[in-house]
């Protein structure tokens, strides 16, 4: 949790730093280190693993979770930004391009 707060407060004033230099009307196109908002994802995940694991793998699963997470959480690396729009926009776009094929 520490970590995430870091990145949170971190990258936070980075980004306001950014848009000092280069304008409120840009955008990244990645995030920087692992977004929090992936541990909603990995959590869940290796509580299903659980069912499968022994117990004794999983119980070292579980402490060494959560410092990789942290630490991914606060590592600089680039995480492409997922652009959800331009997935809706293709298949509004394909399903466009249906409605205007003739029917055979």
């Amino acid at each position: 949790v520490l970590c995430a707060v870091i990145r949170l407060a971190f990258f936070n004033v980075l980004e306001t730093k950014r848009q000092a230099e280069e304008g409120s009307g840009t955008c990244t196109k990645s995030y920087r280190g692992m977004p929090v908002t992936c541990a909603s994802m990995i959590f869940p995940f290796f509580h299903l693993v659980d069912l499968f694991l022994p117990e004794r793998i999983m119980l070292a699963i579980y402490y060494i979770l959560p410092l990789v997470i942290g630490l991914l959480f606060i590592a600089d690396f680039p995480v492409p930004k997922l652009n959800v729009s331009k997935l809706f926009r293709k298949q509004e776009e394909s399903e466009e391009v249906k409605d205007i094929l003739p029917k055979t």
